[in-house]
C-alpha cells in the first residue's frame, strides 16, 4: 500500500453501525429496543455520549460491530475521546490503518493501552466484525486485567459480570444489542492496574468516574407533578435542570413519568439520563364510561369494565398534558390509571380528543392549520396550543405528513381550534415471524423481530384493506403505530428480497464431489459459496472483479451480476448524515447514496463511508443513483518537500506520487495556467518551470492530480519567497 499523507483534515466521524454523534434534544429510547432487554443499555450509552443510534430513532440491535467501531466505543467509555481526537490523522502501526482512517486515533489509544492488538501479518483488520471473545478481551483489558490467554479473558469477563444478560457463544459474531449490554455492565466496574508481580489493584475509579458522571444523586425518586411543570427534578431541596439532550427510558418525558420511581444520571449538574425503575402496582387504560361517588369515595368506571376504580387520598390528574382536577374527568375521555398497592387511583392521565387516530396529510404553518384524512378535513391551531410529537413538546412545523394524530378542539374566539394535539410517527419494519390469536383480541397479534404488535381497534387503514389479510409469516412489513403502540397504518406488505452478497472474486473452482463454488472477498473477509444446482456458474474471467451473487435459502448461488467499478469520478461534496456523496463525472455532478451493503475501499483498504474525502478520485459502479462498489484514491502530497523560487516550483523525492501531474496557476479559480504541465518521476520528484519569472511575494495555486490512481486531486497555494 502506498504511503499516505493527507493534507485534507478527515473528520473523526462515526460509522453507521455505532454512530458517535450526540443528539440535541430530549429523546426516548430507540424504537427498535423499546420493551427489549437492550433498551436501558443502548439508551444509557447514547445519553452518556459513548455511542448513538442507527439513525431514524433506531438502534439496530441485531447489527454487527467492527473491530474499529468497538475500539472507539471502549475508548470513549474510558473518557479518552479527546485523546483519540488529538491523535486522529497520524498513521498507526498497522499497515491497513493509515492516519486517514476515521478511527485511527481511537485505535492508537486502544493499542497503546494494551486494550487491543493486531495480527501477525501487521494488520488490524478494522472492518472485521468483532466476536464475543474479542469484546470480552477488550473490556477486561480496559479494566486493567492482563490474563494469560483469550479463554482466560473470557472467563474473567464472566466473573466480573460483564457478560451478564448476554446471550452468545465466545466465537460468534457479536450483535449491537448484546455489546451495548456488555458496555453497560462495564460502566460500574472498578478500573485497575497490574503490578510487576502480576497482581491487579483497583485505582478506585470506574468508567462512570472517568466520564465525570454522577449516578448517585437521584436514586429511587418519585417524579412529582411540579417536576413536570418546571422541567426539572427537585430532590431533597436541590433542583436539577434537565439537559437539552436528556434521554428517557420507560417514559417519553417528565410529564409521562409523574408518579413513577426513577433513577437519574447527572453531568455537570444537569440531568442527562432518566430511567423508570418502579412503575405503579398496576395500570389500567380505557375510555371513561362514567364517574361518581358512593360511601367509599369518588370513583370512575371504564367502558367494558364493571370494576369501580376509586380515587386515592392523594391523586394527580393530568388532562391533555396539563394539570386538572378530578371534576374535569368526564365520560368519553381516554385515560390511563396508575393504581397503588390497594388498587386505588393515585394518577390519572386523561385525553379528551375531538379527532382520534387520524393521519396528517399536510401542515400549513402560514395559516396555522393541520389537514388530515387525505385533506378531507382540516382544523386551525390555536396560538397557545400544546403540541406533542412522540412525547416531546414541539411547534406546528415539527408535525409532519403521515403522522398519526389526536386532536383536542375548543371554541377560541368563536372558532373551533386545536388546543392540544398528540402526534406519533412510530414505524415498525421487519419480517413477520409469527401470527397468533390472543384471548380478548379480535384480530391476530403480529410478531416482528421478537416483539408482539396488536392491531388498532380503529385502524386508519380500512378494515377490509387486503394488506391486513396479507400479513403472514415470512412477509416483510412497514406499518405505523398509534399512541397505544398498536398497528394502525399499513404502508407496505411484501415478499422478503432474496439474500445477496457483494465482493471481489478470489477463487472459482470445483470441489471433489463436483460442486462448483466461488470465493468472494467481502470487505477483507473471504466467503465461499457453492453454486446451486442449475445456478449461474462464475468462471475465471471474473477473477479480481466485483460481483453480486443472489443466494437461495441454503446460501447457494442462483444468479450473479457484474458490478465491477466502471465509471471514474471526483468527489466534490460529502454528506455523512445522509450517506450521500456528490461525484463529478466528465464535468457533470450527480448525488449518489450508499448503504450498509455498499463495498467501500480507500487507498487500497476497506473502510467506511466517513473516510471518503472531497477531491478523492473514485471508480464506482452504481444502480439507480445508489453506489454498489466505491473505490476511492486520495492524492498524496507532502508540501514540506515542495519549494518555490521566482523561476520554478521544485518537488524533492517523495513530494508527490509517481506519475502525478502538476499544474500551477496564477489565480485561485485555477483558470490561468503559468507554464506547462509536468509529470512527476518515479521517486515523486518534479521541476515545474513557470515560463516567465514570478515576483517575490506572488501567490501561486498548485493542482496535483494522481494519474496513477483514479484521479484524486490536491490543491494548495504557495508564495514565491
Amino acid at each position: 500500500m502506498r504511503k499516505f499523507k493527507a493534507l485534507i483534515a478527515v473528520l473523526t466521524a462515526a460509522v453507521l453501525v455505532f454512530s458517535l454523534v450526540g443528539t440535541a434534544f430530549a429523546a426516548s429510547a430507540p424504537s427498535d429496543v423499546q420493551g427489549t432487554k437492550y433498551e436501558a443499555a443502548a439508551t444509557k450509552l447514547m445519553a452518556y455520549g459513548i455511542s448513538s443510534g442507527w439513525g431514524g430513532g433506531k438502534f439496530n440491535p441485531a447489527g454487527e460491530v467492527t473491530r474499529a467501531q468497538f475500539s472507539v466505543l471502549v475508548v470513549n467509555e474510558l473518557g479518552l475521546k479527546a485523546v483519540a481526537e488529538a491523535l486522529q490523522g497520524s498513521d498507526t502501526q498497522f499497515k491497513d490503518v493509515k492516519g486517514s482512517y476515521w478511527a485511527s486515533g481511537a485505535i492508537q489509544v486502544a493499542t497503546t493501552k494494551g486494550i487491543i492488538s493486531g495480527y501477525g501479518d501487521g494488520t488490524f483488520r478494522p472492518e472485521q466484525p468483532i466476536t464475543y471473545m474479542e469484546a470480552a478481551i477488550l473490556t477486561v483489558r480496559a479494566l486493567g486485567y492482563r490474563e494469560a490467554d483469550p479463554n482466560a479473558h473470557f472467563i474473567k469477563a464472566i466473573e466480573l459480570g460483564l457478560m451478564a444478560n448476554v446471550d452468545g457463544k465466545a466465537n460468534q459474531t457479536a450483535i449491537r444489542g448484546n455489546l451495548a449490554i456488555i458496555l453497560d455492565n462495564m460502566l460500574s466496574k472498578q478500573i485497575g492496574e497490574v503490578n510487576k508481580d502480576g497482581v491487579w489493584t483497583s485505582t478506585g475509579k470506574t468508567p462512570v468516574d472517568k466520564l465525570e458522571l454522577n449516578t448517585g444523586a437521584i436514586v429511587n425518586y418519585v417524579v412529582q407533578p411540579g417536576d413536570a411543570a418546571a422541567g426539572s427534578l427537585t430532590v431533597s431541596g436541590t433542583t436539577y435542570k434537565l439537559a437539552s439532550n436528556c434521554y428517557f427510558v420507560g417514559a417519553a418525558d417528565l410529564a409521562s413519568a409523574v408518579g413513577f420511581t426513577v433513577n437519574a444520571t447527572l453531568k455537570a449538574g444537569e440531568v442527562i439520563y432518566i430511567e423508570v425503575v418502579n412503575r405503579p402496582a398496576q395500570t389500567k387504560s380505557g375510555t371513561i364510561d362514567s364517574t361518581g361517588t358512593d360511601a367509599t369515595g369518588a370513583y370512575l368506571l371504564l367502558k367494558g369494565d364493571t370494576t369501580k376504580y376509586y380515587k386515592a387520598a392523594s391523586c394527580t390528574v393530568v388532562l391533555n398534558g396539563g394539570s386538572a382536577d378530578w371534576a374535569n374527568l368526564a365520560a368519553g375521555q381516554e385515560v390511563t390509571l396508575s393504581l397503588d398497592k390497594d388498587g386505588k387511583i393515585y394518577l390519572v392521565k386523561a385525553s379528551a380528543f375531538t379527532v382520534s387516530e387520524a393521519q396528517v396529510s399536510k401542515v400549513d404553518t402560514v395559516n396555522k392549520a393541520i389537514y388530515y384524512n387525505n385533506d378531507a378535513n382540516w382544523l386551525v391551531v390555536a396560538d397557545n396550543a400544546k403540541l406533542l410529537r412522540n412525547g416531546q413538546q414541539v411547534t406546528l412545523g415539527d408535525i409532519k405528513a403521515k403522522d398519526v394524530i389526536y386532536l383536542a378542539v375548543a371554541n377560541v374566539g368563536g372558532i373551533n381550534k386545536v388546543t392540544y394535539a398528540e402526534a406519533y410517527y412510530n414505524q415498525v419494519t421487519g419480517v413477520i415471524s409469527a401470527v397468533k390469536s390472543v384471548v380478548g383480541e379480535v384480530y391476530p397479534v403480529i410478531t416482528v423481530d421478537g416483539k408482539d404488535y396488536m392491531r388498532s381497534k380503529n385502524p386508519i387503514t380500512a378494515n377490509n384493506d387486503p394488506k391486513w389479510d396479507q400479513m403472514v409469516v415470512g412477509k416483510r412489513i412497514d406499518v405505523l403505530l398509534n399512541k397505544d403502540g398498536r398497528m394502525t397504518v399499513v404502508n407496505k406488505v411484501e415478499d422478503v428480497p432474496a439474500a445477496t452478497a457483494t465482493g471481489k472474486v478470489v477463487t472459482v473452482g470445483t470441489k471433489a464431489d463436483g460442486t462448483k463454488y466461488v470465493t468472494l472477498d467481502v470487505r477483507g473477509t473471504n466467503n465461499s459459496f457453492d453454486i446451486a444446482s442449475g445456478g449461474s456458474v462464475v468462471d475465471s474471467v471474473y477473477l479480481g472483479k466485483f460481483i453480486t451473487v443472489t443466494l437461495d435459502k441454503d446460501n447457494k448461488v442462483t444468479t450473479f451480476k457484474d458490478v465491477n467499478p466502471n465509471t471514474l469520478g471526483l468527489v466534490t461534496e460529502v454528506y455523512p448524515a445522509q450517506n450521500t456523496v456528490v461525484l463529478s463525472v466528465e464535468g457533470t455532478s450527480t448525488s449518489y447514496t450508499v448503504d450498509t451493503n455498499t463495498i467501500i475501499s480507500r487507498n487500497g483498504s476497506y473502510t467506511g463511508f466517513n473516510s471518503i474525502a472531497v477531491n478523492d478520485g473514485v471508480q464506482f459502479y452504481q444502480e439507480s443513483n445508489k453506489i454498489v462498489v466505491l473505490l476511492a484514491d486520495s492524492c498524496v502530497v507532502d508540501t514540506s518537500k515542495i519549494s518555490a523560487t521566482t523561476d520554478k516550483l521544485t518537488g524533492a523525492a517523495g513530494a508527490v506520487e509517481k506519475g502525478a501531474t502538476v499544474e500551477v496557476f496564477s489565480d485561485a479559480a485555477m483558470t490561468t495556467q503559468v507554464g506547462s504541465d509536468v509529470v512527476a518521476s518515479d521517486d515523486g520528484s518534479f521541476q515545474y518551470a513557470y515560463g516567465s519569472s514570478q515576483a517575490s511575494g506572488t501567490t501561486l495555486w498548485v493542482k496535483v492530480t494522481d494519474t496513477q490512481g483514479f484521479g484524486g486531486v490536491q490543491k494548495f497555494a504557495v508564495v514565491v519567497p
